[in-house]
């Protein structure tokens, strides 16, 4: 009998074809799971709109990856908003800013490059699982089964396109769990495997506190399920959790001292970005327990949807159908499975569904949600807000639930325990694929986020001339636009500060800047877009934001980011660039 309470491979007497899939995965277990996750998660990314890229992270990590690396190391930025304190882009000084200059040495395209990033963050998570898995007694193919389980979940769809870095700590979490699992079980190495935890957090932990908190209570859980089984002594598991906390807090002091660079001097991110209620209102027990509840995952504008393959998981009954059996089964596979660990993975799907609903209903939030934070427009509320972060916990009880159930198929069908292990396997793994259409309708690009791969000609001309001018001058954008959004793609940041040196003032979502500076140049904006601008107010305007030239960029999607068409500006001196779908600059 094996660890998992099922009969071993080894003694069993399946049938021919059974016994050579059983024997592969025995003998060349490693590389037929890597070479199998590894396929589903590079050729999905890789397929995905060949030459586009999406407006994923920060533009400027894709178009000078070089510059940025050196700008985000600073805790003052001038080049922006007439002056800033970057928010979070520290986080990219490990690893993302990094892979991406990387391949820009070697002059890969920025769409391979990004392809190669998402299919390593997805086989990472795969991996990570399988190890854990199998570090738990799961055989081979039950371990694959709930690695396919997890790295195939829905939850990676509202990110890959926009925020991928996002997805850092649901790629580390399978990995932090293993060591904490080797740890208890080896308490002779006491800083051992609370150093390779910390070693993940270092990598996954940067890009966003919040993203990095919400994936804690897994490992926690561990300590309290080996406690609780008697795998160890609270006094172990304390004395573990008490070291990781150290060495996890050391290793993060670079980015939570710029964190608290900006949050002193620095825009109120929290308050002008959305608030709980909205962010809550869409993370209802039914949609977390499917890996989804984000709210960026239900919205949609004037133009498309925020999130294209959302459509399907929202409107598609048989993908709604297939999402809803597998979490069946996984919820089933806690009930029947024997397996001595099915207590962690139901604490882990509890746990995770209790945090990743969060403040949902907000008028009547769970009491455990009451209790923590009382005050919905507190801080700590607005920090706490993206509760669906928690969805990686949950998906990975179900992940390794489903592999046990894998494992203990052998019991449904005893003349040929193996055959029945390979059907079950196949099936669930079936199951996790269906459930992401995304896999073979491309949905990596998200076609309302996609933009060509560099700005056109005009514009690097256009932004080479303005380096040639006198210095100690910025630009203005005339019209400004709540996000980048033009003929030639969608940015989300304005492509310009990446093209040359000369600062930019202009119009963005979030008034990021100083108060003076960005009500000024709010305020003129606000007369251009109403079309009730004066010619000769704009030059004295544009001497107190410290501008000399005014670039008006054509071709901006106006409905989209809710900006009025540039009209005729005269007068005022200075230098004067249209950018637009006409490719062409005066």
């Amino acid at each position: 009998m094996s660890s998992t309470g099922t009969s071993d491979d080894s003694v069993e007497a399946p049938g021919p074809f059974s016994v050579q899939i059983v024997t592969l995965l025995r003998r060349r277990s490693t590389a037929v799971s890597v070479v199998i996750l590894a396929t589903l998660a590079y050729l999905p990314a890789l397929t995905a709109s060949p030459g586009r890229m999406p407006s994923d992270s920060k533009l400027f990590v894709y178009l000078d990856p070089g510059r940025f690396l050196a700008d985000a190391a600073g805790s003052f930025d001038p080049r922006w908003y007439s002056g800033w304190v970057p928010h979070q882009h520290v986080a990219y000084l490990w690893p993302t800013g990094p892979w991406f200059w990387f391949f820009e040495t070697l002059a890969v395209p920025d769409w391979i490059a990004h392809r190669l990033w998402v299919g390593t963050l997805l086989v990472s998570a795969g991996l990570g699982v399988r190890w854990l898995a199998r570090i738990l007694g799961l055989p081979v193919m039950a371990a694959l089964v709930a690695a396919i389980v997890y790295q195939l979940s829905p939850y990676v769809l509202p990110y890959v396109s926009r925020t991928s870095v996002l997805l850092l700590p649901f790629a580390g979490l399978g990995w932090i769990v293993g060591f904490a699992v080797l740890g208890t079980r080896r308490p002779d190495q006491r800083w051992r495997f609370p150093a390779a935890i910390a070693l993940v957090v270092l990598t996954v932990g940067a890009v966003n506190a919040t993203a990095l908190l919400m994936i804690v209570p897994a490992p926690a859980l561990w300590l309290v399920h080996a406690v609780w089984s008697r795998l160890t002594t609270w006094r172990r598991a304390l004395a573990f959790a008490v070291r990781t906390a150290v060495l996890c807090a050391g290793v993060s002091l670079w980015w939570v001292a710029m964190l608290l660079v900006q949050g002193r001097y620095g825009a109120d991110v929290l308050e002008y970005s959305e608030s709980l209620g909205s962010v809550s209102f869409t993370s209802t027990s039914t949609e977390v327990v499917r890996g989804l509840g984000y709210w960026l995952f239900y919205v949609r504008d004037a133009f498309a949807a925020t999130t294209t393959a959302s459509i399907d998981h929202l409107a598609s009954g048989r993908t709604v159908l297939v999402g809803f059996v597998l979490v069946s089964v996984c919820v089933a596979a806690i009930v029947v499975a024997r397996w001595p660990h099915r207590r962690f993975t139901a604490l882990l799907v509890g746990v995770g569904a209790v945090i990743a609903v969060g403040a949902h209903p907000l008028d009547d939030p769970s009491p455990l949600v009451d209790a923590l934070v009382p005050d919905t427009e507190s801080g700590l509320a607005l920090a706490l807000r993206s509760s669906t972060r928690a969805v990686p916990v949950l998906v990975l009880g179900l992940a390794l639930a489903a592999g046990a159930l894998a494992a203990g198929a052998g019991r449904l069908h005893q003349p040929r325990p193996a055959m029945a292990r390979l059907v079950v396997s196949v099936g669930i793994s079936a199951l996790a694929v269906l459930n992401l259409p995304a896999l073979w309708q491309g949905g990596f690009v998200d076609p309302a986020l996609e933009r060509d791969q560099d700005p056109p000609d005009a514009w690097i001309e256009a932004a080479a001339d303005l380096d040639g001018r006198a210095e100690g001058y910025r630009v203005l954008q005339l019209p400004g636009a709540e996000f980048g959004a033009f003929a030639w793609g969608y940015t989300v940041d304005q492509p310009l500060p990446s093209r040359t040196d000369r600062p930019l003032v202009t119009r963005d979502l979030l008034p990021l800047g100083s108060p003076a500076a960005m009500d000024l140049a709010f305020a003129l904006d606000d007369r251009v877009q109403e079309g009730s601008v004066e010619s000769s107010s704009i030059a004295p305007v544009a001497r107190l934001l410290g501008v000399d030239t005014i670039w008006l960029a054509g071709g901006v999607g106006g409905a989209r980011v809710r900006r009025g068409r540039p009209g005729t500006v005269r007068g005022g001196g200075g230098a004067l660039y249209l950018c637009g779908e006409d490719d062409r600059r005066k």
